[in-house]
């Protein structure tokens, strides 16, 4: 009995020693683009081609406030969102970053390769006929359904923008409204 009682030790010894340690940090086309820290511990919790997803431990606050403004020195410095506890922006090619602290030391990190954009025509369904057209017809349709639809629309200045969140607003959408600089949520 203390013999097999040794054995489970030593394992879970193992895996602690193994888990614990630092971790190897990523490789690929995201990864390059983000400064590494070295000695971390953590995992990668997601990869591929478009998206990467690490989540770090023991981090201090000072290394992640560090840690931003060297992703910002290497040029993630573009619509810059800095909550504190959370940052985000994007580089010059368009590839964004995220970063969330939190108090007990994890800290995650997002990198998103840009949204691809074509062409696309507005949806026809009824719902999509209760709101005005954008002035560009140039993004991406994420999804539609006769319930509703996501378009990310490209190629509109802020002042575009303005004035299609005005002209959605003229068109009753007024109900529960939450306005700010980049977003507008409202039931009709």
């Amino acid at each position: 009995m203390k013999k097999w009682l040794l054995f489970v030790l030593v394992i879970v010894m193992m895996f602690c020693l193994v888990g614990c340690g630092e971790m190897a940090w990523p490789d690929g086309r995201l990864a390059s683009m983000i400064p590494q820290i070295e000695g971390a511990k953590g995992e990668v919790s997601y990869q591929d081609i478009d998206n990467l997803d690490i989540q770090l431990e023991d981090i201090s606050e000072s290394q992640y406030l560090n840690y931003i403004e060297e992703c910002k020195s290497s040029g993630f410095n573009i619509e810059i969102n800095d909550k504190g506890s959370s940052f985000s922006a994007f580089n010059k090619d368009g590839y964004k970053i995220e970063i969330t602290y939190f108090s007990d030391g994890e800290m995650w990190i997002w990198v998103d390769a840009p949204m691809t954009m074509s062409n696309f025509d507005w949806p026809d369904s009824a719902i999509a006929k209760l709101l005005p057209e954008p002035d560009s017809n140039y993004g991406n349709i994420l999804w539609e359904n006769e319930g509703g639809f996501v378009i990310y629309v490209g190629n509109i200045t802020k002042e575009e923008y303005k004035n299609y969140v005005n002209d959605v607003y003229a068109r009753g959408f007024t109900v529960d409204y939450e306005r700010g600089e980049n977003y507008f949520y409202a039931d009709n």
